[in-house]
């Protein structure tokens, strides 16, 4: 897995909305060709800097928040929020299945989709646990 310690993300009002990261390391996450993307509007590109300039946005270490949730485990998160395996997958497009092996070996699991179970598993409330 890439260490995106030395990469900044950003915060839009407590969202991560960006990680910046070089080209290269894009098309390894992603699997996509930069070139192959929709350049950005002239609208998107001054959204983006009204977000950076923004002193409201606050700026986060992208690889010590994921090492946190893995740290944590996707399971007990997930448990501690009363989803099932099959709502989780469901939620981000995966099958049950595969919603358990990435518990097991979170490590294996593509960037892209660790961050799709973290946005679900953070905007649900988490039960209290006795």
């Amino acid at each position: 897995m890439f260490s995106l310690a030395h990469f900044p993300t950003v915060t839009d009002h407590g969202v991560i909305t960006h990680v910046m990261v070089p080209i290269g390391i894009y098309e390894k996450l992603t699997g996509e060709h930069p070139a192959a993307l929709k350049p950005p509007s002239a609208d998107d590109v001054n959204a983006a800097i009204a977000v950076l300039n923004d002193p409201r946005t606050a700026w986060h270490d992208a690889d010590a928040i994921l090492q946190q949730f893995v740290r944590e485990g996707i399971e007990q998160a997930r448990r501690r929020r009363d989803i099932t395996q099959a709502q989780l997958g469901a939620s981000v497009g995966l099958s049950q299945p595969q919603i358990s092996r990435i518990e097991k070996n979170p490590d294996a699991a593509p960037l892209g989709i660790l961050r799709r179970i973290a946005e679900v598993l953070s905007s649900a409330p988490a039960t209290p646990q006795p």
